[in-house]
């Protein structure tokens, strides 16, 4: 973590900077940390399968957790944590968590987002007439996101 630290230090100062979103540093001083998103997003994987009408505002309050407050999100006991504010049973939530059916899930999930060719975050993908496209591969200012949305909608489908 002490090199990582400096490294993610300086991207997130430059999120905050260019959308205004709040960080914690905190645990980048911890040396012992193990800055992982498998586990995030295998959390986020098991409330769609749990729950998919709360997938989107449980992976909001995993990220909150995370880079707002600091929390160790390595840790099953806080995602199931996460995961009671929606009526999810805790001990439900981390025997689907740690089950191998999440985890291959989980892996699907990577694998569709390097077939989309994704290569940083945030990414927007766009779906219409049944095609996906690519809009940002990393943050991107609203006008041009707006931008690139019309050009796509105006663009004549293919026979």
């Amino acid at each position: 973590m002490a090199q990582l630290g400096a490294f993610l230090r300086h991207h997130w100062e430059e999120v905050n900077k260019r959308s205004g979103q709040p960080f914690s540093y905190e645990i980048l001083q911890k040396q012992d940390y193990v800055y992982d998103t498998e586990p995030s997003c295998r959390a986020v994987v098991t409330m769609r399968h749990i729950s998919p009408k709360h997938e989107f505002g449980y992976y909001k309050k995993v990220q909150e957790a995370f880079y707002q407050k600091g929390l160790d999100m390595n840790d099953p006991e806080a995602f199931a944590s996460l995961a009671e504010e929606y009526k999810v049973d805790d001990q439900q939530f981390k025997q689907e968590f740690t089950s191998p059916f999440m985890i291959d899930n989980t892996k699907e999930d990577f694998m569709f987002s390097q077939k989309l060719g994704v290569q940083g975050f945030p990414t927007t993908v766009l779906e219409h007439d049944e095609k996906l496209y690519l809009l940002a591969n990393g943050f991107m200012e609203e006008e041009n996101l707006r931008q690139s949305i019309v050009r796509i909608l105006e663009k004549p489908a293919e026979a």
